[in-house]
């Protein structure tokens, strides 16, 4: 299938960048990610399972840092598919200067009941570092060129909007066993505009096991006939940290 190729091709690329990264006698690297999962059950008067989980690799190299994410979420009520949802995405960045990177994104996404069934996106842009002298709080500021080719449920053509990509990305830490993740990030300029919103407090348990807990907002202009603007989904899962 379509999106398994696609993850296939994006952990391709990613070794294929860690290869190079080796290259060097005495290479300055860090290798990090990160694998969360969760489900729950119900029986009696309805019987629902849902299942929610992602992925997140991390490698940095010098001035170079690259990431896959992967995410997933299903869900059934009595035995019927009610959710389905694929995201994957392989990220590239470079540091030209101080504070300011440049920055390339390929990504896949699957909805087919928001009506989507299949998006690539693809994102050129330039970024800032802030507040680079606070270990414990960090923000990215992304302002550049983004496309999305979208096949829509119930319509014959292929959509190609295309304009600007902006994000927001800010971490905060305190007292070494909590975090906060706040992500905002759009593709703005056409018919169809996309808005993503995400808030995420992660808790370190014991020897790198965590508990997250996250709000996920998903918001196209131009939802395909019958469906609303927004998803929205909440979750708690469980993960490991290396």
């Amino acid at each position: 299938m379509l999106k398994h190729n696609v993850v296939g091709v994006c952990c391709g690329l990613m070794l294929l960048v860690a290869q190079i990264g080796y290259a060097d006698e005495m290479p300055e690297q860090t290798f990090s990610g990160s694998v969360n999962f969760g489900s729950n059950l119900s029986s009696g008067n309805t019987n629902t399972d849902n299942f929610d989980g992602n992925l997140d690799l991390s490698y940095l190299y010098q001035d170079w840092a690259s990431t896959f994410a992967f995410k997933a979420s299903q869900t059934k009520e009595d035995g019927i598919l009610t959710s389905d949802y694929y995201e994957a995405y392989l990220r590239g960045s470079y540091d030209i200067v101080s504070h300011i990177y440049t920055v390339i994104q390929l990504g896949y996404r699957q909805d087919e009941f928001s009506g989507i069934y299949s998006e690539k996106s693809y994102v050129l842009a330039l970024g800032y570092h802030a507040f680079t002298d606070m270990p414990d709080f960090l923000v990215d500021i992304e302002l550049g060129y983004g496309q999305r080719v979208t096949d829509k449920v119930n319509k014959l053509t292929v959509d190609h909007d295309n304009g600007m990509h902006a994000a927001l990305m800010a971490e905060y830490i305190f007292d070494g066993d909590n975090k906060v993740n706040v992500k905002i990030s759009g593709e703005f300029g056409n018919d169809d505009d996309f808005l993503l919103r995400e808030i995420a407090w992660v808790h370190q348990l014991f020897h790198g096991f965590t508990v997250d807990f996250s709000h996920e907002e998903r918001t196209i202009t131009a939802p395909p006939v019958g469906k609303v603007p927004t998803d929205t989904k909440t979750s708690i899962l469980l993960g490991y940290s290396f």
